[in-house]
């Protein structure tokens, strides 16, 4: 088996922001204008294979680089949709690693309707799904982008009041994100707090916005506390 802690020290696009947690970060044009990135995760399990959460396009450096980390997807076991909005790469990569081949994809319902061309093996809205891999990696799904790290923000952004290494709530949970429901805010707040409470983590890395090492948990309940009263 390729040894991945030595091989992706020549990578320039994938990297290792955890043990066995490898992130996948490429551009991505919002209505063709604003790179507001997005980014897919490799997940080391302990059979030595890995757990692909969501898809991005790859050029054919990040290809290059996928290839050497999975074996050129033979170490894939499964790739799992996290966002519904996310549906863009799923038949290219499903052509590139999983047809033919021994891989699972697993969906939200939306990208069952959008794709019935992937041999789809269930939807993430299964809690039975979830829990595959439970030895590993405890999965936990809100069906859209949640958080974003301000990693070294902008002079525009830095006006409305982000500073570097802050975690706030994505822009979409003030719109389609949040079931129009008056107790629907309160249960997402609840949702957040019970993942605070059940998972120990230090690092963490969002979509749309930046990689944090150190400190995520203190500054998630900081971000909490400010939107109380969303």
């Amino acid at each position: 088996m390729t040894n991945t802690t030595t091989t992706t020290n020549t990578f320039t696009k994938i990297k290792e922001i955890a043990p066995g947690c490898f992130r996948l970060r490429v551009p991505f044009h919002f209505l063709g204008l604003i790179d507001v990135g997005t980014h897919m995760t490799f997940l080391k399990l302990s059979s030595g294979k890995f757990l692909t959460l969501s898809t991005v396009d790859l050029d054919p450096e990040a290809k290059a680089e996928v290839d050497t980390l999975t074996q050129n997807g033979s170490l894939i076991e499964a790739v799992v949709a996290t966002n519904p909005f996310h549906t863009l790469a799923f038949e290219a990569f499903y052509a590139a690693y999983g047809k033919g081949k021994d891989v699972k994809f697993y969906g939200t319902p939306r990208h069952l309707r959008k794709y019935p061309g992937i041999p789809w093996a269930g939807s993430v809205e299964d809690e039975k799904i979830l829990k595959l891999w439970e030895k590993d990696v405890d999965l936990r799904i809100p069906l859209d982008d949640a958080f974003k790290v301000s990693e070294n923000p902008g002079f525009v952004s830095q006006l409305f009041g982000a500073r570097h290494n802050e975690i706030s709530f994505h822009a979409s949970l003030l719109g389609p994100a949040i079931n129009k429901t008056p107790t629907a805010p309160r249960e997402f707040h609840d949702w957040v707090l019970q993942l605070v409470k059940d998972w120990d983590f230090e690092n963490m890395g969002t979509c749309h916005g930046g990689v944090m090492i150190g400190g995520a948990k203190a500054e998630l309940v900081k971000c909490l506390e400010k939107n109380k009263r969303l």
